[in-house]
């Protein structure tokens, strides 16, 4: 029960886990089995960033990028954000690599924009592997190779991003990097 989770939760933060620190940060801003707290809730993630939990950096980033509990501060939240990337948090990965070109409070190279993608494509993130998709058939950052594009459109459409399923439409509709298929076209 939730309030069995909470007191467990409570023991592991008190051995000093960054895990339990975080999720009862979430459950304090949420309200889930304690009273809502939400200033006790973004200290407890913010405890948990600072020992390195890398969800917890994403979720500080949040925080910091809305407002929630806090001042909104861009300059902080692409601290976290690029905090967390840094440690291999997914979501954060390809946040920074998507915005490296309009975020100037963190100072991303295009190179270093196409590692991140790449390491949450790895991850399977579904914007990541879009995003690989177009820069690999436009020559982005990258040399420019059809099949790797349509390997990454493939993928993120598996998993359910928009954009790749209309991107294979039109390819199958056109036959670019695909057979012609007017049949697979329909169906994407």
């Amino acid at each position: 029960n939730e309030a069995s989770a909470v007191e467990l939760y409570h023991q592991a933060a008190n051995l000093n886990s960054a895990k339990a620190l975080n999720n009862l940060g979430l459950r304090y801003k949420t309200g889930a089995g304690v009273k809502q707290d939400s200033a006790m809730g973004l200290n407890y993630i913010k405890k948990s960033a600072e020992k390195g939990n890398p969800t917890a950096m994403y979720n500080l980033a949040v925080c910091f990028e809305k407002g929630e509990n806090c001042v909104k501060d861009s300059k902080r939240a692409a601290h976290w954000f690029h905090k967390a990337a840094k440690n291999k948090h997914r979501e954060s990965l390809y946040r920074v690599a998507t915005r490296y070109k309009s975020c100037r409070k963190i100072s991303v190279t295009t190179g270093l924009a196409i590692r991140y993608l790449q390491e949450a494509a790895f991850q399977n993130h579904p914007g990541a592997l879009y995003n690989l998709s177009v820069r690999y058939e436009n020559g982005d950052g990258v040399e420019r190779d059809i099949k790797i594009s349509v390997k990454c459109c493939l993928e993120a459409s598996r998993r359910g991003h928009a954009d790749a399923l209309f991107t294979l439409g039109t390819r199958y509709n056109n036959g670019y990097g695909l057979p012609k298929d007017s049949k697979m076209a329909t169906v994407c």
